[in-house]
């Protein structure tokens, strides 16, 4: 789930059985739907002693709510990190390929 929005994750891990956990946050940028998975650890919990109840699985996530690059508005990675570099590459790609993407043709 590491790289996912948040929302993706929590739909595939509950679908999966997992009880979702968000252990740390860091940012306010976005809603917490959709910021980004930098952490996955699955646990399982044991019942309570003498109770014949089931385990629980568990998830706990990392979320980072911040902007994928740093702004004069938005908190994120700087350029100049690795992080950075790859977050700005990426939004480059997914513009040029929009960007050379055919208009929809209208229909009469």
């Amino acid at each position: 789930m590491v790289g996912q929005k948040y929302s993706d994750a929590k739909g595939a891990l509950a679908g999966a059985g997992y009880s979702i956990i968000v252990s740390t946050t860091v940012g306010d940028e976005f809603a917490r739907d959709d910021c980004v998975v930098t952490h996955q650890q699955d646990r399982t919990v044991p019942p309570p002693e003498n109770t014949g109840a089931s385990p629980t699985k568990q998830t706990l996530l990392s979320l980072n709510c911040d902007a994928a690059v740093a702004s004069k508005t938005e908190a994120g990675n700087s350029l100049a990190s690795p992080e950075g570099r790859a977050a700005a590459a990426a939004a480059a790609a997914a513009k040029a390929s929009a960007a050379a993407a055919p208009p929809p043709s209208a229909k009469h």
